[in-house]
């Protein structure tokens, strides 16, 4: 057998008429002594004949020296026995020619090993390639290195494997990037997971590709970082899917921005639900559009209150002296001519109760002032 330093002087030439069997049969410090030019000289017999075993041997600096044509002849399973440094070995012009069938079989590990700068050099169609489970491996500033052209390679599988802490990896720019089908893969739980700055950056037109159930999901603190615009995408199915504790997270402003056709979608119940602040915040075009229905549990009439006019008589001008005269049954007893304060005035005796005249001492009294059956006295 070679020794390494026998193995390392082989010219490119004698390396080349070694048979794959031959060469397979290198031991490893063989392998490791082999240098970058040797390795480029490698035919594609040679290479296809390595196991998974010998990949193992190389250096990361003889995985980074193997070309374009001879990367593509490693099977997907060798490629998959690349350990997380001769992964990191490669070139950005080696991942840009990895097949899809060869990037699947790069374990999670590896790709999560990737720089920014290899991960940038992945086109839209080997993105959509990784699986699920690589995506989620790759972490948040890999995922913030990934361009917006490559996130449009994210598969619906892909995106729906991502956990709520992928989702928060993504970027605003990023988040705006996706289709509207992407969006829908992340599912109701992402969704509602998005922070208030991912929340504000979605489109109008993402915005209204939500469904009802995952708007009506948005936590309060979500729904308030919609801008009057996003509010003002909508649609009609969104809005009347609305429950009372969602309408009550809208904001004055938000309250303000929606139309008159959103407005006419909110049902009686939800109009009513809105504060005082908020239903300030009408506009006079929107109250104007509001219908009877609407309206009706909002207002609150007082019940009529009838009145009955009073007609008084004309007055006499002695019934207007007695009444100057005769004191309110309010007013402090005043004092008597003769008496002192609070005397009050003997009442005129009534029927039966007639009051005996004093006539003077030795004045005859008239007959009628005595009783029945009495006879005059002198």
């Amino acid at each position: 057998e070679f020794a390494d330093t026998q193995v390392a002087a082989l010219s490119t030439t004698q390396l080349g008429n070694f048979t794959a069997t031959d060469f397979s049969a290198f031991a490893d410090t063989q392998v490791a002594a082999l240098t970058t030019t040797q390795i480029g000289a490698l035919n594609i017999s040679q290479l296809r004949a390595l196991t998974t075993t010998d990949i193992g041997e190389f250096a990361d600096t003889q995985i980074g020296a193997l070309s374009v044509t001879q990367l593509a002849n490693l099977s997907a399973t060798n490629l998959s026995a690349l350990d997380s440094t001769q992964a990191a070995g490669l070139t950005t012009t080696q991942i840009g020619s990895l097949s899809a069938t060869q990037l699947r079989g790069l374990t999670d590990t590896d790709i999560g090993e990737f720089s920014t700068t290899q991960l940038r050099a992945l086109s839209q169609t080997q993105i959509s390639s990784l699986t699920a489970t690589a995506v989620s491996a790759l972490d948040d500033t890999q995922f913030g290195s990934l361009t917006t052209t490559q996130l449009r390679g994210l598969t619906a599988t892909q995106l729906s494997g991502l956990s709520t802490t992928d989702v928060g990896e993504f970027t605003t720019t990023q988040i705006q990037a996706l289709a509207t089908t992407q969006l829908a893969a992340f599912g109701t739980t992402n969704l509602t997971s998005l922070d208030t700055s991912q929340v504000g950056a979605l489109t109008t037109t993402q915005i209204a590709s939500l469904s009802a159930t995952t708007f009506s999901g948005l936590a309060d603190t979500q729904v308030q970082a919609l801008s009057a615009t996003q509010v003002g995408a909508l649609t009609v199915t969104q809005i009347r899917n609305l429950s009372t504790t969602d309408v009550g997270e809208f904001a004055d402003t938000q309250v303000a921005a929606l139309s008159t056709t959103q407005l006419a979608a909110l049902s009686a119940t939800n109009l009513s639900a809105l504060d005082s602040t908020q239903t300030g915040a009408l506009t006079t075009t929107q109250v104007a559009s509001l219908s009877a229905t609407q309206i009706a549990p909002r207002v609150r009439m007082p019940a009529p209150v009838m009145t009955i006019p009073v007609i008084s008589p004309p007055c006499s001008a002695t019934s207007i002296s007695r009444s100057r005269a005769k004191p309110s049954r309010h007013q402090a007893p005043q004092a008597s001519p003769r008496g002192g304060p609070g005397r009050r005035r003997r009442k005129t005796p009534g029927p039966g109760r007639q009051r005996a005249a004093r006539w003077p001492p030795g004045t005859n009294r008239p007959w009628h002032e005595y009783g029945s059956g009495s006879s005059p006295g002198v």
